[in-house]
């Protein structure tokens, strides 16, 4: 049977898509197998699009091409059309989809969410030390697909007595968020480290300069007087007189800078020099102290960690990042075994008691806990539905084109062609 531009342009077309699909297909498995929440809704995000794409193709063989062809509609306007009909099916797939996500969370009532958290903390749990006398194998495809789809293809109450109690995987859970005691470390001092580095930069340079300030007084002082002399010298040449008005007026002027006494012998060096010692070590001082906050200059990094000021600092950022508060000092240079004490075990248990807010039964949860768990029950339930749309979608794009094939007692046009599939479904926002 003879095949129709229509045909190959299709079968073109589903090539191009089957290239996207299969490998998302692949990815979608190895990013829910990961658990990651933020690469999962970017995925998702991505399917969402995708899935607009398939609807469109679906559209595109089964209504626009053989219109046009029947009623040879010019290439540009059939195009603009195309374009439009693209547009607006991703556009419609994409919020489609995330507002019937958003319904169906919202429909599910507390209880059910509760479980589904429960349960996507043991596909985690799974994911990473395995079920059983099964362990985990990042490498296998098998165990990506089984791990990212068990909170829903599995029988969860016995999956979760299978991996202990519920304080036990709240624990876990705990531990997998925060990470090790040396993974929290490294990530606290990341991110309380820099902005100290940085204050102590600022202090250190103008610790250095206020160092430098006093070291160079006598030789400025000295720079002064010479000046000073100078122009004595230029104004008076034949002699500066150092008694009578003249010479109470310049002292007068002298003394408008320098505190030198009311007879000081305006060619006095000596006097000169005490008074510019006093006036520019006072100047220094005050002009350090407006900056470096009290502190004292001249010291290492590590004793600038160990100041009040500083810990102070360490204890409002550790409270507004983490939520906990601290009375320990806390340096780079603490040891493990205080770091997990001040620091690692607080968390934890803040963390701890944050999942197990979520999870145990009350009369109502508020809203913001409702809205964490809503968002693991669309990680939880949707990934495995989305999976078989996709895998199905890839199928039938590979066996179903009537269009393509030969048709013995049906070749009648309209007749329903590629049937893209449905990436994924709806869990972030747009």
């Amino acid at each position: 049977m003879k095949i129709s531009k229509i045909d190959i342009a299709m079968l073109a077309i589903t090539a191009g898509y089957l290239c996207l699909e299969i490998p998302f297909s692949v990815h979608l498995i190895e990013t829910v197998a990961a658990g990651n929440e933020a690469d999962i809704s970017t995925v998702e995000k991505f399917g969402r699009i995708l899935t607009g794409l398939a609807v469109g193709i679906f559209i595109l063989g089964w209504s626009l091409l053989p219109t046009f062809a029947e009623e040879g509609t010019p290439r540009g306007e059939a195009l603009g059309a195309i374009a439009t009909g693209f547009v607006v099916s991703v556009a419609i797939a994409y919020f489609g989809l995330y507002g019937y996500g958003q319904w169906r969370a919202a429909s599910t009532s507390d209880a059910e969410l509760r479980r589904a958290y429960v349960g996507l903390m043991v596909q985690r749990d799974i994911a990473a030390s395995g079920i059983g006398s099964i362990r985990p194998d990042s490498s296998n495809p098998a165990w990506r697909a089984f791990a990212s789809t068990v909170s829903a293809s599995l029988d969860m109450p016995r999956v979760i007595a299978g991996k202990g109690t519920v304080p036990e995987i709240i624990e876990r859970e705990a531990s997998r968020q925060i990470g090790t005691a040396d993974e929290f470390r490294m990530r606290y001092f990341e991110q309380i480290g820099p902005q100290i580095a940085s204050s102590y930069q600022r202090y250190a340079e103008g610790s250095a300069a206020y160092i430098q300030a006093r070291r160079n007084i006598e030789s400025d002082g000295a720079r002064e007087w010479n000046s000073y002399v100078d122009e004595l010298r230029q104004r008076y040449p034949q002699g500066v007189p150092t008694v009578g008005w003249t010479a109470a007026a310049i002292r007068s002027k002298v003394m408008d800078r320098l505190p030198v006494s009311s007879n000081w012998q305006i060619l006095d060096r000596p006097g000169f020099m005490a008074a510019y010692r006093t006036t520019a070590a006072r100047e220094i001082e005050e002009r350090y102290r407006s900056q470096a906050q009290g502190l004292p200059a001249g010291m290492s990094e590590a004793q600038f960690w160990k100041t009040a000021k500083v810990q102070q600092e360490i204890r409002t950022q550790t409270a507004e990042r983490f939520g906990i508060e601290i009375a320990a000092e806390i340096t780079p240079a603490i040891s493990d075994r205080a770091f997990q004490a001040a620091l690692y075990n607080p968390v934890i248990e803040k963390a701890k008691a944050g999942i197990a807010g979520l999870v145990v039964e009350k009369q109502r949860l508020p809203a913001g806990d409702r809205e964490t768990l809503e968002n693991a029950y669309l990680i939880a339930a949707l990934p495995a539905s989305a999976l078989l749309f996709s895998l199905a979608g890839a199928a039938l794009h590979v066996f179903v084109r009537r269009r393509a094939m030969p048709q013995p007692f049906s070749a009648s046009r309209g007749s329903v062609g590629m049937w893209p599939g449905l990436s994924f479904l709806a869990v972030s926002e747009p």
